[in-house]
């Protein structure tokens, strides 16, 4: 027998709200927090993030590297720890 879908989740563009310490609040300023930089430049990196992937898969260290380029940015060595 097949597994019925009970139910189809689809987040496009920082829709989805997590919950963190009591605050509901959007991935962007989840990432902004626990980064502690300023909302611009962590929708900027979330930006970045989805497009990247979106086309092709790139480490970690490609991934630090190309925020430093574009947004001059020295991201923490294990950022994907953030998404």
């Amino acid at each position: 027998m097949t597994p019925k879908t009970t139910w189809l989740l689809i987040d496009i563009g920082d829709v989805l709200l997590l919950k963190n310490e009591n605050n509901e609040k959007s991935f962007t300023e989840l990432l902004a927090n626990k980064l502690g930089i300023g909302y611009q430049l962590a929708d900027a990196i979330n930006k970045i993030h989805y497009t990247t992937m979106e086309d092709t898969f790139v480490s970690e260290k490609q991934f630090v590297s190309e925020l430093k380029v574009k947004l001059d940015y020295d991201a923490p060595e294990d950022i994907f720890a953030y998404f």
